[in-house]
């Protein structure tokens, strides 16, 4: 930021702002998320309870299975199945204790992003995308770049 600000300052020692008209333009970009693990903090308590429920019953399966000697590559899948629900139930107890809900409109529950939760779900002309809005603000005199920002928003404040 702050070789930006002194490239604006050495841009408007050489005249190269004209200070008039600024245009200002935006796209939506796809942040490096999963849609999966997108959703208010109780879709996600949700989602963890689910995943409980099937770890529980898999084990019920394992122990009736124990007692009539089923195939063993069989309990192997699915003891794999239970290691990686186990993961992602640790994953999301994880994260809804250390983070606190986004701020949402007035009477709408905030949506959480679990890998990256400043991005946001956004609808653009090729569906809707887990991301960001880029914008930039350029002088009119020579096209330079005097602001840039990306936000996890629709919506982002200049």
């Amino acid at each position: 930021m702050k070789l930006f600000l002194e490239v604006l300052m050495i841009c408007d020692e050489m005249g190269l702002i004209g200070k008039e008209m600024f245009a200002i333009d935006g796209c939506k970009l796809p942040s490096n998320a999963s849609k999966e693990w997108s959703g208010t903090k109780a879709d996600l308590q949700k989602k963890k309870e689910k995943m409980e429920k099937a770890i529980k019953q898999i084990i019920v399966r394992h122990q009736e299975r124990d007692r009539t000697e089923t195939d063993q590559a069989v309990l192997e899948k699915e003891e794999q199945y239970i290691a990686t629900l186990k993961a992602k139930v640790k994953k999301i107890k994880t994260w809804l204790s250390d983070n606190d809900d986004k701020p949402a409109a007035a009477g709408t529950a905030p949506e959480e992003q679990h890998h990256d939760n400043e991005s946001a779900t956004m609808k653009t002309s090729h569906g809707v995308v887990q991301g960001y809005n880029g914008v930039a603000m350029v002088d009119s005199k020579h096209q330079v770049v005097v602001h840039a920002a990306a936000t996890g928003g629709s919506n982002p404040q200049y």
